[in-house]
């Protein structure tokens, strides 16, 4: 039973140790994008979604909360929230830090972040890997990471590195959104290159000239006539020359096919719309001209906190909890303030705390605080609406009334 309970023993890997006046040569954060990377955000549903996801991952502040008074927990305003809300390293601020984590593991497929701390033990800062720096090593639960710059260089144990997964197929190895939804962004590349180049050339097919009566000359010499003629009328057209003067009964056959032929717009519309699946994304955040309507785009919010953000969101949460949060003395857990995805709402805002306050969940204070103003005297008091009866206080006051009612009428003046 004892080796059973080892299995699932935390690791006890010592965190790296750097000096208090250790700081990287050049600092830098930022992702390196790879080829595949730059022409998967040159198509404009891929550069949405990805700056929808990480931004609003960026947007939400990353909260160290501790248990308080009866296992509450409470928002902690100490050197770990300033890292994960305000800086996590000298160079680059908490929301550029997240919004490029999960650009990253977005492009990319795998997001790495360092911990950095000092001899003393306390956490001095994180640090995101450029991609293409670190990779695991041959042994499970080990990560190679060379990116000097930044002054991450070496082997890693896994509970000295974040790691924020993509999709995978062996929990090792991990795969990006683009490189499963290759041919739907290969399709819309090369939709986007059709495009430019049918306006490019003024909207003109390819096609060939032909002369019913013949052309003057023997063999290569009609051929070299009709190129000669198909030469003037490109020239005309690269020109910008709205008619060309061609002599003969000359008639243009024309081969490729046009744009409504191709159904050049259905087929945009489908690849935005394919892309959207993939990463999860509500067509109308793409600004995609689908109906819709406030219920609608209400419901879409709710679909996308759920089934998109959420899961990043607790990747991120849970990956914190077991790196870093046991090196911190105060434990606790670490938590998004999701609420503050809701906060342009203010209608629903508004009747979201009147319902907690009616409730008890919530103090008068309480809002105020979440609303950034000052409390109030005797706002801390719990309140509860006063509608409704237990069904034991409901039996004994029907009871006690005919009663009361039958004595008075038994009883003469």
């Amino acid at each position: 039973m004892a080796r059973f309970f080892n299995l699932f023993k935390r690791s006890t890997t010592a965190p790296r140790v750097i000096q208090a006046g250790d700081v990287p040569a050049i600092a830098s954060s930022a992702p390196v994008a790879t080829d595949s990377a730059r022409v998967a955000l040159s198509i404009s549903t891929v550069y949405r979604c990805v700056e929808l996801l990480s931004k609003s991952v960026a947007t939400l502040p990353l909260i160290h909360e501790v248990s308080r008074e009866r296992g509450a927990y409470m928002a902690c305003d100490d050197a770990l929230t300033h890292l994960l809300s305000v800086e996590p390293n000298e160079w680059t601020s908490a929301f550029d830090f997240w919004r490029m984590a999960v650009q990253v593991q977005l492009l990319h497929g795998c997001a790495y972040i360092v911990p950095q701390y000092y001899a003393t033990g306390e956490l001095k800062r994180l640090v995101l890997a450029r991609p293409g720096t670190t990779a695991p090593a041959t042994v499970l639960g080990r990560y190679l990471c060379t990116d000097d710059d930044q002054g991450i260089n070496g082997e890693y144990d896994e509970h000295q590195i974040i790691r924020l997964k993509g999709a995978t197929l062996d929990g090792v190895h991990c795969l990006s959104v683009i490189s499963f939804a290759a041919r739907t962004t290969s399709l819309a590349a090369t939709s986007d290159v059709n495009t430019l180049n049918s306006y490019a050339n003024g909207g003109t097919t390819l096609g060939i000239l032909t002369n019913p009566d013949g052309v003057p000359g023997y063999g290569e010499m009609q051929t070299e006539a009709l190129q000669g003629a198909a030469d003037r009328v490109s020239a005309a057209i690269r020109r910008n020359d709205r008619l060309a003067a061609v002599g003969g009964k000359w008639q243009y056959i024309p081969l490729g096919m046009t744009a409504a032929d191709m159904q050049a717009l259905e087929t945009r519309k489908f690849t935005s719309r394919e892309i959207c699946r993939f990463f999860g994304v509500h067509p109308s955040f793409v600004f995609d001209d689908t109906s819709n309507n406030y219920k609608s785009a209400e419901m879409a919010n709710v679909a996308f906190l759920s089934n998109t953000l959420n899961p990043i969101l607790r990747q991120i949460e849970n990956e914190i909890e077991r790196k870093i949060l046991p090196h911190v003395p105060t434990g606790g857990r670490v938590s998004f303030r999701r609420s503050d995805f809701y906060a342009t709402d203010l209608a629903g805002r508004m009747a979201y705390i009147e319902k907690r306050i009616a409730t008890g969940t919530m103090t008068i204070n309480e809002a105020r605080t979440a609303e950034g103003m000052p409390p109030v005297k005797n706002g801390d008091t719990v309140f509860m609406s006063a509608n409704l009866k237990s069904i034991n206080e409901y039996n004994a006051s029907t009871e006690n009334g005919p009663q009361t009612e039958n004595a008075a009428q038994a009883d003469p003046v």
